[in-house]
């Protein structure tokens, strides 16, 4: 959905200018600004969204590739919303790495009911994990990192925090996947995405509840 910036939710213009990528899946893969050019595979499908519409994905072969050049920094936040459709362990709802080993990523569902994100690196965890979210309902899901301490936000509230000193650029992401893991064997996401975004630092509470207040439209 073509949510710019924050300028609806009390934020400004400006704070466009503060996104490194924004996928808001208005029916393509355009990032609104213009810089990070993706591509989809399989035969991911756009339906109706948070607002405006969606990108959905099959669970079986859809996924979109991201820029590995997409960054490379120590702060950072993503954000989207998700309709999750699918079941079983260890769908992606993106990966961001090289290997099994070395990665980042978001899934719905770890051993069998925990949302987890985490960062491997030479095949070591360190992560953040909450009980699952539900199926079928929007959700807007951001993670952060900052200095030394990940963030888990569940609609714009803080969901649990923990210590984790690994970042971006501790690993080399030269394959960013949405629905796909860099692990071939773990799931494929199932279910729909709209307005995936990424930033270069971390953004504030107030910036991230601003952001799972937006109201739903059709």
């Amino acid at each position: 959905a073509m949510l710019l910036g924050m300028a609806g939710c009390g934020g400004s213009d400006s704070d466009i200018q503060r996104i490194a990528a924004q996928y808001p899946f208005e029916g393509d893969e355009r990032d609104i600004n213009g810089n990070y050019i993706a591509a989809t595979s399989g035969d991911p499908v756009y339906a109706p969204g948070r607002v405006g519409r969606a990108i959905v994905f099959d669970g079986s072969n859809d996924f979109v590739a991201l820029p590995g050049t997409l960054f490379d920094t120590a702060d950072l936040t993503i954000a989207c919303w998700i309709k999750w459709t699918g079941e079983g362990d260890m769908q992606r709802i993106f990966d961001f790495g090289n290997s099994g080993e070395e990665c980042m990523f978001l899934t719905p569902c770890h051993n069998g009911d925990d949302l987890r994100f985490a960062i491997y690196k030479n095949g070591i965890p360190q992560y953040l994990d909450l009980d699952s979210i539900p199926q079928n309902q929007w959700t807007h899901l951001t993670v952060t990192l900052k200095m030394d301490l990940g963030i888990l936000y569940i609609n714009g509230r803080i969901a649990t925090s923990s210590i984790i000193n690994w970042n971006p650029s501790s690993i080399q992401s030269s394959k960013i996947y949405l629905g796909k893991s860099n692990w071939d064997a773990e799931s494929w996401f199932e279910g729909h995405l709209d307005d995936f975004r990424i930033y270069n630092h971390a953004l504030s509470d107030q910036e991230i509840f601003a952001l799972a207040s937006v109201v739903e439209q059709p």
